[in-house]
């Protein structure tokens, strides 16, 4: 009986978080329009990089891209579960993705330089300068011991008890750091496409049609980012 009323009850709490999921995925999706078509359009674009290299194969491999491509795909594979932690409320655990993200931003540049080293954790002194200080705050937001930074990004509301006040477990909207979040992930995935390309180029060579109609939309998206997203992190110091 215990366990029947345990499984009850597991479920309708899980129902509880999907019905939060759910009505925090529209009011995002309605406050920050813009924000997220660049996204889209960003994910887009990485999605077509993948369609070129799987239409014209290897090129010529050698052992940078063989680990490159490691980071690449455990990347973008991702991708749709960190934007859904972000959309969904989920802003500690997303926190937690977005720098695993940017630790693998920083280990694809520590391979094209030849500086990484198997085993060791990515060292972030090879990301540009706006993504380190951003590592620094993802981590301590990520981190369990900071109590404070934690509170800070949940709500403060009557639990359904005779009268304790406290947190929440169902997730709650918080625009700024929703809209942040989202910023910082079209970045990486902006930077990650960038890497992405340097990296074809080096096995198919920089003359290939498809590639440059590639590189071509990319630095269209880097406009469109610095049009709609002007106050957030520059995305590359130049074009490619």
């Amino acid at each position: 009986m215990l366990l029947a009323e345990l499984n009850a009850k597991g479920a309708e709490f899980e129902a509880s978080i999907e019905d939060a999921e759910g009505s925090l995925h529209s009011r995002f999706l309605e406050v920050y329009q813009l924000e997220h078509r660049v996204w889209l359009q960003t994910v887009g674009l990485l999605a077509k990089c993948y369609d070129f290299k799987s239409q014209f194969g290897n090129g010529t491999p050698n052992l940078i891209t063989s680990k490159q491509t490691v980071y690449f795909a455990t990347y973008v594979q991702g991708v749709v579960a960190t934007k859904r932690c972000i959309i969904e409320g989920h802003y500690a655990k997303a926190a937690a993705m977005l720098k695993q993200d940017v630790e693998i931003f920083a280990r694809v540049r520590e391979i094209q330089k030849g500086c990484d080293v198997e085993g060791d954790n990515p060292n972030v002194k090879h990301l540009p300068d706006g993504f380190r200080m951003l590592y620094g705050a993802l981590n301590n937001l990520a981190h369990p011991g900071n109590t404070h930074l934690l509170e800070e990004h949940l709500e403060s509301i009557k639990l359904q008890s005779d009268s304790n006040v406290g947190l929440s477990p169902i997730p709650i909207f918080n625009s700024e750091t929703a809209k942040g979040m989202c910023e910082l992930h079209v970045h990486l995935c902006f930077q990650m496409i960038r890497e992405f390309l340097i990296m074809l180029a080096r096995v198919h060579g920089t003359s290939d049609s498809g590639l440059d109609e590639l590189v071509n939309e990319l630095n269209g998206l880097r406009l469109q980012i610095a049009e709609s997203l002007p106050h957030s992190v520059e995305p590359a110091s130049k074009p490619l």
